[in-house]
């Protein structure tokens, strides 16, 4: 490994990952994946000292050695910017980096390791008619208690329009910042058109990374659904449970509703594409990570598992939207030598590259450093990958509602082997895509409130 030495030498921990980002809206808009393949010792300069000027000359000598794009870099001083954060936004490479970032070092842990931080606990998403929704919510969560469900329109944050929130772009501070007690006034209109307010204060939470889960019968199939919003430390759990029941119900076919899911640990990806196809990839390659021209020797390879709840399934329909990104998109990409794997929605996010992260002072910078391939050599999905059958996200409906228009589409294919009117489901292709809640940092991470 070639290393790079300034003044200062360190042992720095090193924790590789796969980042995600969900179009930088609510759903997630940077989202980074932790592998197990982790705590990499590596020399690299730290600051000695958290000055402003010795914490841009690291973030310096990152974006100038290992970052994936290192040769489109300019020559700046980095001593003329106010913080690492301004210096990165400066320099990295905007026409294909969305993602590099600067995050607390403390809520990263803690959400990927734990499952924990600091929220009020649902997603907001904007509709088909331009109005915001709520599109999920944490069990047990402040909005979980204060009965808060998917689907309801949002009028105000704190005495604040959605218009006004965006025309300000606001949804970053709106609700305060994120601390245990900051409570926000929320304005929701349900299904029935009656507006009510609600006060919710933020509170520490653990969230359930499956969102819903279910056995459908349609047509004598027995077809699992599980909505899946996030690959962290946790979840192996969650979804062992899940696969557990599907293997005990000898299910059919599985649609697998990642329209939320943002990323998380490549482990957990590694582990939920093993549950899927089983003996049909078990050892096979399940994603090959290639570095800079300076640091090939970074190159690896991680393999598919065999774990005892797979299904061997040679057939998995996944829901997909804008969100859909990184660990998402690996589960996806990598499938596809080994099954035949159907989208159905939108197009997903478009992030075939991932990141180590870099520990200085109380911070975490995460620099795009490698770019992902399966066993096909088949990745660089930077426009997103397409759905074979297009369809629109019904934030109106539960989760689980066959007439919601993702889960209708999908059973449908299912059924026919095809997509339901063509023309009709072109149009979605062509409307381009809706707003986003455009959220930054850790928040774009959780793509929560």
């Amino acid at each position: 490994m070639k290393k790079y030495l300034v003044t200062g030498l360190l042992f720095a921990w090193v924790f590789m990952l796969a980042a995600c980002g969900g179009g930088d809206d609510s759903e997630g808009g940077g989202n980074s994946q932790i592998s197990d393949l982790s705590e990499t010792e590596i020399f690299q300069y730290i600051p000695l000292d958290c000055s402003t000027e010795k914490q841009n000359k690291f973030v310096y000598e990152i974006m100038t050695n290992s970052y994936l794009w290192y040769d489109k870099v300019p020559e700046v001083d980095y001593r003329d910017y106010a913080s690492p954060e301004a210096l990165l936004d400066a320099i990295k490479y905007d026409t294909l980096d969305k993602w590099s970032y600067i995050t607390s070092k403390e809520k990263f842990y803690a959400y990927f390791k734990y499952g924990e931080y600091i929220s009020m606990g649902f997603g907001l998403k904007y509709d088909t008619n331009g109005d915001v929704r709520v599109s999920f919510v944490y069990k047990n969560s402040p909005a979980d208690l204060a009965g808060i469900k998917r689907g309801e329109k949002l009028i105000e944050i704190n005495e604040k329009t959605v218009k006004e929130i965006e025309d300000s772009h606001l949804w970053n501070n709106v609700s305060g910042p994120d601390e245990v007690g900051i409570t926000s006034l929320l304005a929701l209109e349900d299904s029935e058109g009656l507006v009510r307010e609600t006060e919710i204060r933020k509170e520490r939470i653990s969230i359930n990374t499956v969102l819903y889960d279910e056995i459908l019968m349609i047509s004598g199939l027995k077809i699992g659904y599980l909505v899946f919003k996030s690959f962290i430390e946790s979840s192996p759990t969650e979804l062992d449970t899940v696969f557990d029941s599907f293997k005990q119900e000898e299910i059919d076919e599985l649609i697998l509703d990642l329209r939320y899911n943002t990323g998380g640990k490549l482990s957990v990806a590694r582990h939920l594409a093993s549950l899927i196809a089983g003996d049909n990839a078990a050892g096979e390659i399940f994603q090959k990570y290639i570095h800079n021209d300076k640091y090939r020797d970074r190159d690896y390879v991680m393999y598919f598992t065999k774990p005892p709840k797979a299904l061997d399934l040679d057939r998995v329909v996944i829901i997909t939207s804008e969100s859909t990104c990184s660990a998402s998109e690996s589960v996806i990409n990598n499938l596809k030598p080994f099954a035949d794997v159907v989208l159905i929605g939108r197009d997903t996010c478009g992030k075939p590259v991932g990141m180590y992260g870099y520990d200085f002072c109380d911070k975490l910078i995460l620099p795009i450093e490698f770019k992902t391939a399966n066993a096909h050599n088949e990745g660089d999905y930077f426009d997103g990958i397409p759905p074979t059958c297009y369809s629109e996200d019904d934030l109106t409906m539960p989760f689980g509602d066959t007439q919601e228009d993702s889960l209708q589409e999908a059973l449908n294919y299912i059924l026919t082997e095809s997509c339901s009117d063509d023309s009709a489901r072109q149009s979605f292709r062509n409307q381009g895509d809706r707003k986003k809640i455009k959220l930054n940092g850790f928040r774009g991470e959780t793509g929560a409130f």
